[in-house]
C-alpha cells in the first residue's frame, strides 16, 4: 500500500509478525520528524541519492549523523531518537524488526517534531 508523507511517499512491500519492509521515496530536501520507535529497529538502505540519519543519544548532548548514499545503510536502535533529511532525490529500502519476539506494529512510534521539506 502506498501512502503518500509530506516528504514524499513509502509503500509497504512486505509485513510479517516481527519484520516489515518498506519503499521509500523521498523529495530533495525532504525530511521525517524526529521521532524514535518503542520496540523496533530501523534500518535505511539507499538504493538510489542521499540521506543524511541523524541520532540523538541520550547519554550525550550531541547528535551523530550518518550520511548514505547508493549502495550503503545504516541502523537506528529501539528507543533512540532519529530523524533522516534527503540531501538529494532518493529511493530508499526502510527495514523494520523487533528482536524480542513482538509484533512489528506501526504505532510503536513517539513523535517529538514533525516531518516537513526544505526550500
Amino acid at each position: 500500500m502506498k501512502q503518500t508523507k509530506v516528504w514524499g511517499t513509502t509503500t509497504k512491500l512486505f509485513e510479517r509478525n516481527e519484520t516489515s519492509t518498506h519503499l521509500i521515496e523521498i523529495e530533495a530536501g525532504g525530511y521525517c520528524s524526529k521521532h524514535m520507535h518503542v520496540s523496533r529497529y530501523n534500518e535505511f538502505f539507499v538504493l538510489h541519492g542521499m540521506l543524511e540519519v541523524i541520532v540523538w543519544r541520550e547519554d550525550s548532548a550531541l547528535k551523530d549523523t550518518t550520511i548514505i548514499s547508493d549502495g550503503e545503510r545504516t541502523i537506528v536502535e529501539p528507543g533512540v531518537y532519529h530523524q533522516f533529511r534527503c540531501m538529494t532525490p532518493t529511493t530508499a529500502i526502510e527495514f523494520y524488526w523487533a528482536d524480542d519476539g513482538e509484533e512489528c506494529l506501526d504505532d510503536d512510534i513517539q513523535r517529538e517534531t514533525f516531518g516537513g521539506k526544505s526550500e
